[in-house]
């Protein structure tokens, strides 16, 4: 019985007939778009769409090496074979204003890190950029700095939990964003002292890790918090370690004012200052 190897050459897919003892003439077969149907005795192989071939299960020798153990086994280990393995970003922004910014590509991306003076000026020094992607308003990658000031200020972003790692960092600045929740995918650096997320439209804060004991300002002025926000927010007050100096958070112009709610009770006892 003939029997075949399958393997990948990027996204194509190659079976190659195995030759022993000249019993079959070497065949090879390449599938530029190829797409696979599991019957249940066969697993079928299509080109554009379009049934090219089938193999059983005792036709099918290797898989990438591997030897399947039955069709759904070998129907997995086929789009293993083609899937284009998926890039976890830590830089991951979208915002209608790249073009404004003078963005266009990598190199003006880097450009635009590095000289940026919106109200207050970056100055990220030793940047690197891996795995660049501009499409659309959205720019993803994985971005490494040095700086003390980061601003990302008034960009219309709805989302800045990727915002790459920044070493030394010691002010941030998101602020006049279109921001409803902060959850920095990444820890923020234990040097970071001022966080400025004022004038966004978040509703409650809850990040998944807790902010650096470094800071000495959370500006959360211009907001949307209402009671059942600052509620919302208890559970980040409960779970954060005290601030190592006296850090003052700000919640001015927000729908309802903090002073009086179980929340500014627990910030009180983070080693915080509260400015409502």
């Amino acid at each position: 019985m003939a029997k075949y190897n399958i393997t990948a050459n990027g996204n194509q897919l190659v079976i190659t007939l195995i030759v022993t003892d000249q019993d079959f003439s070497p065949n090879i077969r390449t599938f530029k778009t190829p797409s696979i149907k599991l019957t249940p005795f066969t697993v079928k192989f299509m080109e554009d769409g379009f049934y090219k071939m089938a193999l059983n299960l005792n036709e099918i020798n290797e898989i990438g090496g591997v030897v399947p153990i039955d069709l759904n086994n070998a129907a997995q280990l086929i789009i293993n074979l083609t899937e284009t393995p998926s890039v976890e970003y830590n830089f991951d922004l979208t915002s209608p204003n790249w073009t404004l910014e003078g963005v266009t590509d990598k190199l003006s991306f880097i450009n635009w890190l590095e000289t940026r003076n919106n109200n207050v000026p970056n100055d990220l020094i030793n940047i690197v950029i891996n795995d660049f992607n501009f499409t659309g308003n959205r720019i993803s990658c994985n971005m490494t700095a040095d700086a003390t000031l980061y601003d990302l200020s008034d960009l219309d972003l709805l989302n800045a939990d990727k915002i790459g790692v920044v070493n030394g960092l010691e002010e941030l600045h998101i602020t006049g964003n279109l921001i409803t929740e902060y959850n920095p995918y990444n820890s923020l650096p234990n040097t970071l002292m001022f966080l400025f997320l004022g004038g966004n439209k978040i509703e409650k804060f809850n990040p998944t890790n807790e902010l650096p004991l470094s800071l000495i300002v959370i500006d959360f002025n211009r907001n949307l918090f209402d009671n059942l926000g600052y509620t919302n927010t208890e559970l980040w007050a409960n779970s954060q370690t005290s601030f190592t100096s006296s850090c003052n958070v700000r919640f001015a112009l927000n729908t309802n004012s903090v002073t009086g709610t179980n929340l500014e009770t627990i910030l009180l006892t983070k080693n915080c200052t509260i400015s409502p």
